[in-house]
């Protein structure tokens, strides 16, 4: 699974580079065309983080960055851009890595919608 979960990201058309790191399970990705400038991270996962695969997870994180009340009246919620587009790299892997698995992404928000986690069950 974490050979094919690789493969599928290196393919896919939205991510420009996966950075690895002592955890195989764990990809860190750079996207081609960010949903978002506010991106300051997103990480394709297997879980749990040894056994049997049980669920594929995108987590990412936004930057808050400080804005006056004027520019936080006029600026636009980009946290749905940010969704789909993890809902997007779990569609690329899973057409790839588990066609059978049913259902669909199930995702959460915390921290003001600065952060969250879409989920596929395999």
């Amino acid at each position: 699974m974490v050979t094919c979960v690789h493969g599928a990201l290196a393919a896919s058309p939205h991510v420009a580079k996966i950075a690895t790191n002592s955890d195989p399970r764990r990809n860190a990705l750079t996207l081609k065309n960010a949903p978002s400038p506010r991106i300051k991270s997103m990480v394709v996962a297997i879980e749990p983080r040894r056994g049997t695969p049980r669920q594929l997870v995108v987590e990412y994180s936004l930057t808050a960055g400080k804005m006056s009340e004027d520019d936080m009246m006029g600026a636009t919620d980009d946290t749905p851009a940010v969704v789909e587009m993890s809902m997007q790299l779990l569609s690329d892997v899973r057409a790839r890595c588990a066609p059978t698995a049913s259902g669909a992404p199930a995702c959460t928000s915390t921290d003001r919608e600065q952060s969250g986690r879409c989920a596929l069950g395999l």
